[in-house]
């Protein structure tokens, strides 16, 4: 007799605890590495890197047709499915590969032979990472997270080692770019290992029609998200050298840590919340207890970058980056609204507005780009960083409109205490520091104290509301207890 299979809240639950575990393992093993090699190349080697990989995420305009997602959301699943996306992220690969010949030259004249040769390679590694994303979703389809988690743990760890390895000896910028290609090639093996699929030529026209339907929209929304997310460091890279976007780059990383780390619950968030479109009482309680949690962790890097950018900066990255700090307190409250915006688009796109995530981020490239170009004009990096602030607050606000519907409820309670936490720690260090008391701490401390009295005070003041969300979360947990790897959804 078969184990029976456990409520869909508690699937998720285990799915989410094995994606969170082993993605923040990784995450926290890639953001020591990555500011390790950041720490041997310098802001000038380590900005070329960050050129190139701007310039390639324009090149990645290729893949906004959103293949794999399509197959998550979908509602059918079938073979045919599968193979008609696997020949479309292949076609979509070749054309990237094809871009990248070309734009090669263009950086061979104006860069450098090594920027050529990086973006030629980068083509490579996105034909891997296309082709990886369908078998995923293949995984993802059947809430195998069990199999993603560890395919993730082994993937993400062992290329950095090898590129902190790189870097260590001498190899310089070539040391990440060889990273990223055993980024690329590890999942690749590994997923369809686990997966099981095999492409066999079942490529049908109805199949294609159907991917298209979602992944059309998907591919002018992507479009926009990468003039969102990388034209700011193409223009400082261009404008300002190498040096300009290394301080620009490891300041906006080192900002998006919340975001990054919050990624593990992207995945079985939008295929929940795609579960649950049709109902809207049960998604806004998904949406709830995601972002319960979610806010009261990303709030507390807020109230550190707000306070002390440089000994984060000196901590993290050593005195060479110190000229990053004022960037990154520019960009202290778009790291904590940066991944609630995520989330509200991560639920627009599982409910299929994918048009209406068009227009949102039309509306942020209508405030970004004109405030990069003033920025520019005038040569201020900290007016970059405000431009891209200014982005995600219209973002924000009108994600927050077009979710209303799910989100009107929630609002007071998911966002009231943690903001007033960090309003009052904010405050309290802030005239601390003014005060001279902090003067007699050590650096390497000061970083740590915003977080932790932010934290103090949300138990303080939500202590009732926190308790029961977390028995929430333990009891969906032990339900989940005899879940079976790979069982199709509970209904």
């Amino acid at each position: 007799m078969s184990e029976p299979i456990p409520p869909l809240a508690a699937r998720y639950v285990r799915g989410t605890l094995y994606l969170g575990i082993a993605n923040w393992v990784s995450y926290a093993i890639n953001f020591a590495v990555t500011l390790a090699i950041a720490r041997l190349l310098g802001p000038t080697s380590f900005g070329l890197y960050a050129f190139v990989v701007a310039v390639n995420e324009f090149i990645n305009v290729v893949n906004g047709l959103a293949v794999a997602p399509a197959l998550v959301q979908s509602r059918e699943e079938s073979d045919s499915r599968y193979d008609t996306a696997y020949a479309m992220s292949f076609g979509q690969g070749v054309l990237g590969l094809l871009i990248a010949l070309a734009v090669a030259p263009v950086l061979w004249t104006y860069r450098s032979v090594d920027a050529a040769w990086f973006v030629v390679l980068l083509g490579v590694v996105r034909i891997f990472k296309l082709l990886a994303d369908v078998a995923f979703a293949k995984l993802d389809r059947a809430l195998r997270y069990g199999a993603i988690a560890t395919i993730h743990l082994t993937t993400r760890n062992l290329p950095n080692f090898i590129g902190l390895g790189l870097a260590w000896t001498g190899y310089g910028p070539w040391s990440l770019i060889i990273r990223d290609l055993f980024f690329a090639l590890f999942p690749f093996l590994m997923s369809h290992a686990w997966s099981g699929y095999r492409f066999r030529g079942r490529v049908k026209r109805r199949a294609f029609r159907s991917i298209m339907s979602y992944s059309g929209p998907m591919f002018v929304a992507r479009t926009v998200d990468t003039f969102l997310e990388r034209f700011d460091r193409l223009a400082v890279g261009w404008l300002f050298g190498n040096t300009a976007v290394g301080l620009y780059h490891q300041a906006r990383f080192l900002a998006e840590t919340g975001t990054l780390a919050a990624r593990p619950l992207n995945q079985p968030a939008f295929n929940l919340y795609a579960r649950l479109r049709d109902d809207p009482v049960r998604l806004a309680r998904a949406y709830s207890i995601v972002n319960y949690f979610l806010i009261r962790v990303v709030f507390a890097g807020v109230a550190v970058l707000l306070i002390y950018p440089e000994p984060v900066v000196l901590l993290l990255l050593g005195p060479d980056w110190i000229q990053a700090a004022p960037i990154l307190q520019c960009l202290g409250i778009y790291a904590g609204l940066l991944p609630l915006f995520d989330n509200m688009r991560t639920l627009l796109y599982a409910r299929g507005h994918v048009i209406t995530n068009v227009r949102l981020r039309l509306a942020q490239l209508a405030v970004f780009l004109p405030g990069i170009f003033i920025a520019s004009t005038i040569g201020s990096l900290n007016g970059v960083a405000l431009s891209l602030f200014a982005a995600i607050v219209v973002g924000v606000s009108l994600a927050w409109f077009y979710n209303r519907e799910i989100l009107r409820g929630n609002a007071w309670r998911l966002y009231a205490t943690p903001v007033l936490a960090l309003v009052l720690s904010v405050a309290f260090f802030a005239g601390a520091d003014g005060a001279g008391w902090m003067l007699d701490w050590p650096g390497w401390l000061l970083p740590f104290l915003p977080a932790i009295g932010f934290w103090l005070l949300v138990v303080l003041l939500d202590r009732k509301s926190l308790v029961h969300e977390l028995r929430y979360l333990r009891q969906q947990f032990r339900v989940g207890g005899n879940q079976r790897e790979g069982a199709s959804p509970a209904s």
